[in-house]
């Protein structure tokens, strides 16, 4: 109703039980909002000027949708833009699914498409005449703490990235978001 350009938000950021059952905010308001969200954490450091912005991507239609706003962003505040795709390495079952000489081949290919990805992504940041570069990250960790990690040492200001999960999807598993 007020034509708002975007919505900045405090969280908790409850966990486990108390998250249950004392509410989820700001989760559904990035759920629901067509608004782009900015979500301050309780483990957010004191305001500084934004001079670098990580944006994790899947490569997905969504993350496709909110990277120019994202280098439109980075752009006015004159901030670098780290592009930053994470594969999680697989996991192999004791019964062996995948077998080592194709998991070589698979994390190879991966890799090369992931590449090629990053690589388009950086092309328009730069034609939109916004400092870039980018990251492909082979990790063990889960993709929350791999982003973290990135961030942390990057020494970025801000992750932007795009909220996919819906309502059902994230009550139940989750959201990397």
């Amino acid at each position: 109703e007020t034509n708002t350009d975007l919505i900045v938000v405090g969280t908790h950021c409850r966990k486990g039980i108390s998250r249950l059952f004392l509410g989820k905010i700001a989760e559904s308001i990035l759920l629901h909002s067509r608004v782009p969200l900015l979500m301050v954490g309780t483990h957010a450091g004191a305001a500084t000027a934004i001079k670098s912005i990580l944006f994790p991507t899947d490569f997905g239609k969504v993350s496709e949708l909110v990277f120019p706003k994202v280098a439109a962003l980075a752009k006015s505040l004159g901030a670098k833009l780290c592009i930053y795709h994470m594969v999680p390495k697989p996991i192999l079952l004791p019964t062996g699914i995948v077998p080592p000489t194709d998991l070589t081949k698979l994390m190879d290919d991966e890799k090369k498409n992931a590449e090629k990805e990053l690589e388009k992504y950086l092309v328009q940041a730069k034609e939109n005449g916004v400092e870039a570069e980018t990251v492909f990250d082979l990790s063990e960790n889960s993709e929350s703490e791999a982003i973290l990690s990135a961030a942390e040492s990057r020494n970025v200001d801000l992750i932007a990235m795009a909220a996919q999960s819906g309502a059902v999807r994230s009550a139940v598993a989750g959201s990397t978001t």
